[in-house]
């Protein structure tokens, strides 16, 4: 991610570019963000967020998620390539099973990352 501030760190040095869309309602994108001009004005209760995060870019954008909130929890579909034509990747064979595990973090600044037990990733046949 950017952090959104000048060179002094006196004040947020982006906005959304008020000409497109945001792709992410709620989050100021790297890619969707331009400079505040000078002669910018902003009314009570606007916001700008201080991290912009970017759109991953290389291997770190192989692995794609789609997520659901419904009923106090979250379902989250997590997936990728067998081959992603990246040598730091594994390159998955579906007759093979995987070890792995995952964390969460929810970038409070706390220690309130989460971290799952080993898992095993097994294909359907």
């Amino acid at each position: 991610d950017v952090s959104n501030e000048t060179e002094d760190k006196s004040r947020p040095l982006y906005m959304q570019n008020p000409s497109i869309t945001p792709s992410t309602p709620g989050f100021l994108l790297y890619e969707e963000a331009v400079k505040i001009p000078q002669d910018a004005l902003f009314k009570t209760g606007d916001r700008i967020t201080y991290r912009m995060p970017k759109k991953p870019s290389g291997s770190r954008s192989d692995v794609k998620a789609l997520g659901q909130y419904a009923e106090g929890g979250w379902a989250v579909m997590l997936y990728r390539k067998l081959d992603t034509g990246h040598e730091d990747d594994v390159l998955f064979d579906p007759r093979k099973e995987y070890s792995f595990a995952m964390a969460l973090f929810d970038d409070s600044g706390d220690d309130h990352s989460k971290a799952t037990k080993p898992m095993t990733l097994r294909f359907g046949r």
